[in-house]
């Protein structure tokens, strides 16, 4: 008969092996600072034009997130606070706040907007987080790898 530490280990082992593989949509799956990889149109991935773009997006238990870019060595970011909740299998982020110091082609991006509310399919899957954007008749689905240290990303 195994021991209960034993047995504890083996399932915590099996548990993030489902995870890390699984398709998860849940509010916990969200968690965590996330760095842009790129999108899928039609397809196929983007990467940024500009390999120096830092893309993070970091989401709270408290239900805050924190959608932040800027281009390695240039002063200009542009940074805005939201609230979050998975509602329906979906994302809902509404904006609440955008800093006031960012730089002057910010606000024309409708994620810059305070009250902008963005409802959007995602998923975890293979460690990355998939988040579905609607363009037109079609849709964008952006890829963010998970930021594991803060070293990892040079957001700040």
């Amino acid at each position: 008969m195994l021991s209960k530490r034993v047995f504890s280990l083996f399932l915590g082992i099996f548990v993030f092996q489902v995870l890390a593989f699984a398709k998860v949509s849940t509010p916990e799956s969200l968690l965590g600072k996330w760095q842009a990889l790129g999108y899928y149109y039609q397809g196929t991935l983007i990467k940024p034009e500009d390999p120096r773009l830092i893309l993070t997006f970091e989401f709270f238990a408290d239900g805050a997130n924190l959608l932040y870019w800027k281009n390695k060595d240039e002063s200009s970011f542009c940074e805005r606070k939201g609230k979050w909740l998975v509602q329906d299998g979906n994302l809902v982020d509404e904006v609440v706040w955008v800093n006031p110091e960012n730089g002057m082609d910010c606000g024309a991006d409708p994620d810059m907007q305070v009250g902008k509310i963005n409802i959007s399919s995602f998923w975890v899957e293979n460690g990355q987080l998939f988040v579905e954007i609607p363009l037109a008749d079609e849709y964008l689905i952006y890829v963010w790898n998970p930021v594991l240290r803060e070293q990892d990303s040079e957001s700040k």
